[in-house]
């Protein structure tokens, strides 16, 4: 009997302390408990010894629990992504190298929950949220057919580069940190609105900010990207694009053409290639496609270049014309451009379609600045060549087209070498007998950094 009794009072003790735990999570899951909660996540914040001052405030307590509870799959996205970036270490990297507090890193996170086609209603882009003119200016190409703010690597490298440059302007953290998820005149307007108190969550209440919930979710996702286990997240580790590889058109080609030719999905492709935003793909830009479509591409390649005849009038004649042909060079003169109180090369890049790195190349410019009366190259000299028939054309109509594929220059096939711990341009360029100038232009790069794993294509 004493047996039965003493079981019995062990069931209720267990049953007891199961209701109160769960009674305690549904508290913290209805955001009661305030003074609990908040003194909880203010603990687990500052055992991380952050390099940068947290102000916390209930904001970021109730931004955490509706994260945790009502969004938590979204949440669970975004953290998987985050933690499956294959660029960590590269990001890492970067600001280290700039000097700048390590917990940028968590900036994409809170800007875009890892979004790499993100594009807000400022019109900036990219996991970095790059405005346009600081893309341009700092020698992004962002055309009606490339984007290079969603370029990873790039985007991340121009956005160390602004933010280093803000740093040296303002000395505390939160005032950069407006600036870049603002804008400096942003910043400066709110710091009038908020006078006498310049303190974040000042300029949070009062200062009137575009962007202004980047506060709290710039920390909230600190918080989140260091203690998700204990709030029972498993993050979503994002579906693998399988090995890609790059390949080059020697025309534009219509964007639909070619997915339909290749055999590819819409959103696979713009998976693959975020950075090719318009309806026709650049010529002699890499795209990437699946390995296993690689021999599929060099098969039809020559077939993507026909022109479509059902767009043609089929009630006019076509000429097609003998390959034999002479080239008759054309010579245009570069123009230039006497530089006026105000002008900058990114504004001067945009009005003549260059981008700035190209400009100061074309002027031998060592940094940005430049003066009033300089003269400077924004169109650089171009041979063109104009096509002359050596023989007489044969008249045929749209339905009887005849292709004749060009040959290439040589018969010597591309290579695509893997990049290996401790290569260098200089390195690969001795083994196949190139130069290191070529073997930039080929892989467009814009210096000599390589790294690990990167592939890139010999001719």
């Amino acid at each position: 009997m004493k047996k039965h009794f003493s079981n019995n009072k062990k069931m209720y003790t267990r049953n007891l302390l199961s209701f109160l735990l769960l009674f305690n999570m549904q508290l913290l899951a209805l955001g009661q408990n305030n003074d609990f909660v908040d003194s909880l996540f203010v603990k687990r914040l500052n055992s991380l010894n952050l390099g940068i001052e947290i102000p916390y405030s209930d904001i970021i307590g109730d931004n955490i629990t509706l994260l945790t509870h009502q969004k938590v799959r979204s949440t669970a996205q975004a953290l998987g992504l985050f933690l499956a970036d294959a660029e960590k270490e590269y990001t890492d990297s970067l600001i280290k190298a700039a000097r700048l507090p390590e917990e940028l890193k968590y900036l994409p996170l809170a800007l875009t929950q890892m979004n790499y086609s993100m594009q807000n209603k400022f019109h900036c882009a990219g996991i970095w949220q790059l405005s346009y003119f600081v893309a341009i200016t700092y020698g992004l190409i962002v055309t009606d057919e490339i984007d290079e703010r969603y370029d990873l690597r790039k985007s991340t490298a121009v956005a160390v580069a602004y933010l280093k440059k803000l740093s040296e302007k303002y000395d505390d953290f939160w005032e950069m940190f407006i600036a870049y998820t603002n804008s400096p005149s942003a910043l400066e307007a709110a710091k009038i609105r908020s006078y006498p108190h310049e303190d974040i969550w000042s300029l949070y209440a009062y200062g009137n900010l575009p962007n202004r919930n980047i506060v709290p979710d710039f920390i909230t996702y600190i918080y989140l990207a260091n203690f998700y286990q204990s709030h029972r997240i498993k993050p979503v580790a994002p579906k693998t694009k399988g090995e890609l590889v790059p390949v080059y058109l020697q025309k534009k080609v219509l964007r639909e053409k070619f997915i339909s030719m290749l055999q590819l999905e819409k959103s696979y492709f713009a998976d693959c290639n975020p950075v090719l935003v318009g309806k026709s793909l650049p010529a002699y830009y890499e795209i990437f496609i699946p390995w296993e479509k690689s021999s599929l591409f060099s098969a039809i390649e020559d077939s993507l270049y026909i022109i479509d005849s059902s767009k043609l009038d089929t009630a006019k004649e076509i000429i097609a014309v003998s390959p034999k042909q002479t080239t008759v060079s054309i010579q245009t003169k570069p123009t230039y451009y006497t530089v006026k109180s105000g002008d900058i090369l990114g504004r001067l890049a945009v009005t003549y379609n260059t981008t700035v790195s190209q400009l100061k190349k074309w002027n031998d410019l060592k940094n940005d600045n430049i003066y009033i009366g300089q003269r400077l190259i924004v169109r650089q000299s171009a041979t063109s060549s104009k096509a002359k028939t050596t023989t007489s054309p044969a008249t045929t109509t749209s339905n009887s087209i005849k292709n004749t594929p060009t040959k290439k220059e040589n018969n010597k096939k591309e290579v695509i070498y893997i990049i290996k711990s401790g290569d260098t341009l200089s390195k690969i360029a001795k083994i196949y007998k190139v130069s290191i100038e070529n073997l930039k232009k080929w892989n467009n790069l814009k210096n000599d950094n390589i790294y690990a794993g990167q592939k890139l294509i010999i001719l």
